[in-house]
């Protein structure tokens, strides 16, 4: 759940631009391709209780992000293409803003 709600945060109008901080990427980068816990590909036995009492079971055998593409891919898609969006509206040669400025 780690990736998604880190994305849908900074997928808002008020938070993407706090990624011009370097150390906010850093953190991106760590929540995105953090390895997580390994666990081989046949896999674990499904979770009796939650919270789980052992924290192997919560592995993945290719990492965070691609478990969650696997998985629930919409939930890590849309924040993505919410952030390309935003980006691309605050680029001034192509949001309806910035044309009116630049014909100023």
């Amino acid at each position: 759940m780690r990736v998604p709600l880190v994305l849908q945060l900074l997928a808002q109008p008020a938070t993407l631009p706090a990624l011009a901080s370097p150390e906010l990427q850093a953190v991106l980068d760590a929540a995105l391709f953090e390895p997580g816990e390994w666990l081989p590909a046949t896999g674990a036995p499904p979770l009796a209780e939650a919270p789980a009492a052992d924290r192997a079971a919560l592995g993945t055998p290719c990492g965070l992000l691609l478990n969650e593409l696997v998985h629930a891919p919409a939930a890590t898609l849309r924040p993505l293409e919410s952030m390309l969006e935003l980006a691309q509206e605050r680029d001034i040669g192509r949001s309806p803003a910035g044309l009116r400025l630049l014909r100023t």
